[in-house]
């Protein structure tokens, strides 16, 4: 059986200063000379600070304003001391955290009519923004754009993001981070068909590093669309991963 870490998870250990000196300094080595590792670093380093920032510090407030609002009484929260994740994984996951909070301190029972669509509007908020963007593409084209259509979005101008996401997307179709926030603003705007489109050309490239979370997203997108079985086939894929995603499509498929 093969052992050795996948590239993730030795972008993950480099991030968080777990690599062996040794290591650190083969890995940095490659960086120099391989420039699609570079970007994928960078990109992962920017999730990491993103969403540091942006989420950890609010993490604990929320759950404890959620468990005040449905005062359901709860085990207390244990970590298995043996399971170490590097810290910006954490960060990512704490997102998804308040999402299956809400079902943990919420009632029982399936959503139906106007009660499923509070359900989702608690569930569903669009995507941080990653403001810091990698200065080119793959074929050395700057992308400058890019980062005023991040900002446009930040704003939730969404229909304004969208048409800006769309001039990306046409002229690099692969262009993931394109791709994912162009979904999330056609979901923002009720586009169910073309959000499903846009997380599609996400999922159909099977290494990056929004693939769950557009996962996650059309989950969402099929849900909003009134396409429960379509929702829980991909939420039942999402759970079987077992991925930071895992335990909140565990969740939403009880509810639905």
């Amino acid at each position: 059986m093969d052992n050795q870490p996948s590239q993730t998870e030795q972008i993950a250990a480099y991030l968080d200063g777990t690599l062996s000196p040794e290591d650190h300094a083969a890995f940095e080595a490659r960086i120099q000379q391989d420039t699609a590792l570079a970007q994928e670093v960078a990109l992962h380093r920017e999730v990491h600070e993103t969403l540091s920032d942006t989420v950890e510090p609010q993490l604990e407030a929320q759950l404890q304003a959620i468990g005040d609002e449905y005062a359901a009484p709860a085990a207390p929260v244990t970590t298995a001391p043996s399971q170490k994740f590097p810290r910006w994984i954490w960060a990512a996951a704490a997102a998804v955290a308040l999402i299956a909070a809400f079902f943990i301190f919420s009632p029982g029972g399936s959503p139906s009519g106007n009660d499923s669509e509070a359900v989702f509007a608690e569930v569903f908020q669009p995507y941080p923004a990653l403001q810091t963007v990698r200065a080119e593409d793959d074929s050395g084209r700057v992308v400058s754009s890019i980062e005023t259509a991040m900002r446009t979005y930040e704003a939730a101008d969404y229909a304004t993001a969208i048409s800006q996401l769309q001039q990306i997307t046409e002229e690099d179709p692969a262009y993931t981070r394109a791709q994912f926030y162009l979904g999330n603003s056609y979901l923002v705007l009720e586009k169910n068909d073309e959000a499903l489109a846009a997380f599609d050309a996400v999922l159909n490239q099977s290494s990056n590093v929004f693939h769950e979370q557009a996962a996650w997203y059309k989950a969402l997108t099929y849900w909003q669309d009134g396409s429960t079985r379509r929702c829980k086939g991909v939420l039942k894929d999402i759970q079987a991963g077992g991925g930071s995603y895992a335990q909140a499509a565990g969740s939403l498929l009880e509810k639905l």
